[in-house]
């Protein structure tokens, strides 16, 4: 059976957690993390949930109830940490989505679309002889990375992506034409009013009516 909310929070609260300071240190590959994503697995074993991992290390599981189907609906967060950060950096989206997933089931939802609970790579950094060249986050800007133009006589791009402006007081959001990350969990957004606001903006955004 899968475990509620508490308990699911129960397991993480320790792996990680600096005895000194009480933050967290989680970096992408390290052991914590990596005892981190384990229980991911373990918790979408519970679930019956399909999982699909890319090569860097970013991991979708999905719920996908027969006759699901179209663009699906994707959430989640990250385990990984910055240094010493905090309880709820990251983990809280994970959580949340998996307790969500539950809630639906309880209450006898099925969704018409495929549901999706994302774990993603947070700290990515480009190395060369150990040297820093370039890093950036889920939360920042992603003004590290862009998508750079066909070569000359070659037709354009499929596909890209655009920085959208400020979504609330200090973060924006990237978006495609059939997808929208925001770079920070919907528990930032402490008004009510503004956070469902966002969320409507966000699936107008996405063609949902």
């Amino acid at each position: 059976m899968p475990a509620d909310f508490e308990a699911m929070w129960r397991d993480l609260a320790p792996v990680g957690r600096s005895s000194s300071s009480g933050g967290y240190f989680r970096q992408p590959f390290t052991g914590p993390e990596r005892e981190l994503d384990a229980w991911f697995a373990e918790q979408c074993a519970a679930r019956g949930l399909e999982v699909e991992r890319d090569r860097f290390g970013n991991t979708v599981a999905w719920w996908r109830p027969p006759g699901a189907a179209g663009p699906a609906v994707l959430t989640g967060s990250h385990l990984d940490s910055v240094l010493d950060g905090g309880a709820y950096d990251g983990p809280l989206g994970v959580v949340s989505a998996l307790a969500a997933v539950d809630v639906l089931r309880d209450r006898g939802v099925t969704p018409s679309r495929p549901i999706g609970v994302g774990v993603f790579v947070d700290d990515t950094k480009v190395l060369t002889d150990t040297a820093t060249l370039s890093a950036d986050g889920f939360e920042g800007p992603t003004s590290t990375w862009t998508v750079g133009g066909p070569p000359a006589g070659s037709p354009p791009n499929a596909g890209n992506w655009v920085i959208g402006p400020k979504a609330i007081n200090f973060f924006a959001g990237t978006s495609t034409d059939d997808t929208l990350l925001l770079g920070f969990g919907l528990e930032q957004i402490t008004n009510p009013a503004d956070r469902t606001a966002l969320i409507r903006r966000a699936l107008s955004g996405l063609g949902v009516r």
